[in-house]
């Protein structure tokens, strides 16, 4: 199989193999390098606007907000010469899955806005888009100002308070390898391209990135919805999609109505 961007094919599938296998060497090499180093240095010391989704209002109910952090801190000597081989690695990633429609059983783990009929909107745009989607109880909140986190095994993905109402037609996420992984890319899903590229191996540290459209999703009947996507790869490889929804309110801007992490 080749990964293809348009009508032009991009990476053999034995280039890629071939250069996902060097990529893994030189993490390895890294990790050897890191473990050096520590022994050497082991003795060294508001009010949200009323807004409607295909004719249903998104009103507060409660608050419930919770973070948790589980830090591996961890080297990231040797960047640039594994970033040469992990850009052809993101290409072949973003050729072969960013242009594929979402599967129907695509599961996504969501922190949403917590009202009823905000959930119900969620799953609906979610359904519309590919996905299918679930308001996790512990993720779900109805204060604006304070962060947003969900995460799996192997990645962390994050959005500051600030990006919860924005004015912006663009959206910033953080990301965090966990697990011992490294982050490797990640992938603009609407512009299809690659918006960064690692490895980051820190567990310990965010990854902030900017710049990830938002756009109208296709399918979705609702005027005022709209999503930004990201697909990240973290070393395994294990391959993450994601998407943050927002609603348009009457007075121009957009409020997050989920942020959300596929489900492995």
């Amino acid at each position: 199989m080749r990964g293809v961007v348009g009508n032009e094919s991009i990476l053999d599938t034995d280039l890629v193999d071939h250069l996902m296998g060097n990529q893994n060497t030189i993490r390895k090499g890294l990790t050897e390098i890191q473990n050096g180093q520590n022994k050497s240095q082991s003795n060294k010391s508001f009010r949200r606007p009323k807004m409607s989704v295909e004719g249903v209002s998104c009103d507060p109910s409660e608050k419930r907000d919770g973070l948790q952090e589980n830090l591996i801190l961890t080297d990231e000597s040797g960047v640039r010469a594994l970033k040469k081989i992990t850009v052809f690695a993101a290409a072949a990633f973003m050729a072969s899955t960013i242009g594929g429609v979402a599967q129907a059983d695509t599961k996504m783990k969501c922190g949403c806005f917590d009202s009823t009929k905000n959930i119900k909107a969620v799953e609906t745009a979610a359904s519309n888009a590919g996905y299918k989607a679930e308001c996790v109880s512990g993720e779900l909140w109805t204060n604006y100002e304070n962060s947003l986190s969900v995460q799996e095994k192997n990645v962390k993905v994050y959005m500051e308070g600030g990006q919860k109402i924005i004015g912006d037609k663009d959206v910033k996420f953080r990301f965090r390898p966990r697990n011992g992984k490294c982050l490797d890319n990640v992938v603009d899903g609407v512009k299809k391209n690659v918006n960064w590229v690692g490895p980051m191996c820190d567990n310990g540290k965010y990854e902030d990135l900017s710049g990830f459209q938002l756009t109208r999703p296709e399918k979705d009947k609702a005027p005022t919805i709209y999503m930004a996507s990201y697909q990240a790869q973290v070393s395994g490889p294990n391959e993450y999609k994601g998407f943050a929804l927002y609603e348009k309110a009457d007075d121009d801007k957009k409020y997050l109505m989920a942020l959300c992490l596929q489900n492995k």
